[in-house]
This record gives C-alpha cells, sequence and structure tokens, in this order.
C-alpha cells in the first residue's frame, strides 16, 4: 500500500514537512471503532476477559481452594463480591481461576478440530475415489443428528 503525501505551504510561503497518514493497522482499527461501536465494545470485553484469565492468579482476590469457615454461604458483600459458596470459598476467585481452564479447553480443542478437518479434507481431495465417497456418507450421517445430541 503507497501513501502520497504533498508538501504544504505555510503562511510565510515556505515549505512545511508533509503530513503522514496513520499506518494500515491504526487506520483499520479506528475505522472498525468507528463503525463498529458494538463489535468494538465486544473486542473490548473479551480482550479484558482475556487478560484477567491469562493473569488470573493476580486479579483473584483469594485463592480458589482457600475456604473461610466462617463465611459460610455469604451473600455478595464488599470482602465477596459474587458471595460464598457452601465451603466458603470466593465465588468470584473461582470463576476467573475457571476462566483460565475454559480459556484452555477452547483454545486446545479448537485448534484439534482444525487439524483433524484439514487432515480429512486433504486426504479427501488427493485419494478421492471411494475414499471420498465414504468420507461424504460419514461428514452427512453426522450433520443428520442436531449439535446438542453430538455435544
Amino acid at each position: 500500500m503507497s501513501t502520497t503525501t504533498l508538501p504544504t505551504q505555510t503562511r510565510d510561503g515556505a515549505q512545511s514537512l508533509p503530513l503522514e497518514r496513520p499506518s494500515g493497522v491504526r487506520h483499520a482499527l479506528r475505522r472498525f471503532v468507528r463503525t463498529s461501536r458494538i463489535g468494538a465494545i465486544s473486542a473490548l470485553f473479551l480482550l479484558v476477559l482475556l487478560f484477567v484469565a491469562i493473569f488470573a492468579d493476580q486479579v483473584a482476590p483469594y485463592h480458589p481452594l482457600e475456604a473461610t469457615f466462617t463465611a459460610l454461604r455469604q451473600p455478595p458483600s464488599p470482602s465477596f463480591w459474587l458471595g460464598t459458596d457452601n465451603l466458603g470459598r470466593d465465588v468470584l476467585s473461582r470463576l476467573i481461576h475457571g476462566a483460565r481452564l475454559s480459556l484452555a479447553v477452547a483454545i486446545v480443542s479448537t485448534v484439534l478440530g482444525k487439524l483433524v478437518g484439514l487432515t480429512w479434507g486433504v486426504l479427501t481431495g488427493y485419494v478421492g475415489s471411494t475414499f471420498d465417497l465414504v468420507s461424504q456418507r460419514v461428514i452427512d450421517i453426522l450433520l443428520a443428528f442436531p449439535g446438542i445430541i453430538l455435544a
């Protein structure tokens, strides 16, 4: 992508330095925020969630397994923002640490699914003939079931 800059004239007739256009990434980010406010807010929320999941040990107020026996089944309060469970463990801390595990499972399952699908598709494309027909029927059978049954 090429950018053209023209020298500008100042009031006293001297030429000033050309103005630089923002880089491609910066320009795309500005355009995304300007055109899709809900998308920008959602992306910000996901970035905060990712940050909290990665730095769960520093963000969580308590250890997820730490039990406070004097605070069994407490409602939300300044000490325990989401309350405590039956064993006196902070629900917010357990939620934050659970986000880390959920994020890891989501990433691993996505990568594994992509690798299996890519391998299957490449094999089907290159081998062809009978393997292609059998693969098509297997995929048709899998697609016939609702996703909730296979989950």
